[in-house]
């Protein structure tokens, strides 16, 4: 299974978005971290809390280290590098340009430390993530 190459976070109150992330090639991701509130469309992820249900059938980030398979393709966020633990496909590094809890280095020290495979987030736009997908990174979010 390859991962996603482009993920474009969402705030749960602009999950209708989705369509629009969907037809541009990129994989909508709606963030239910701090809204759980919110229609899944079909086709969409969601981000979630170790400890928080999973809705919708797409992909799913799991926000943080000690979370239990989902039982679907999922990836783990974490601030440090390291193979993703059983029952995840992959991990998503976060820099500390990432909004929210990040690592306390930039992110493309993360994924040079890494090592090729992992999906980025570190506050990346067009150049940077072209930069981040040509020294390694699997994919990004933005």
């Amino acid at each position: 299974m390859s991962l996603p190459p482009l993920l474009i976070l969402l705030p749960a109150a602009r999950a209708s978005l989705a369509a629009v992330v969907l037809a541009a090639g990129a994989v909508p991701v709606i963030d239910l971290t701090l809204d759980e509130e919110a229609t899944i469309p079909p086709g969409a992820g969601v981000r979630v809390r170790p400890d928080q249900a999973a809705p919708g059938d797409g992909w799913v980030i799991v926000a943080g280290e000690g979370a239990a398979p989902v039982g679907r393709q999922a990836l783990i966020e974490r601030a440090q590098p390291g193979p993703a633990p059983e029952g995840f496909v992959g991990v998503i590094l976060r820099g500390r340009e990432a909004a929210g809890v990040g690592a306390d280095v930039d992110g493309f020290a993360l994924l040079l430390a890494h090592g090729p495979g992992a999906i980025l987030d570190a506050g990346l736009g067009p150049d940077t993530a072209a930069a981040a997908v040509a020294i390694g990174a699997a994919g990004v979010v933005v």
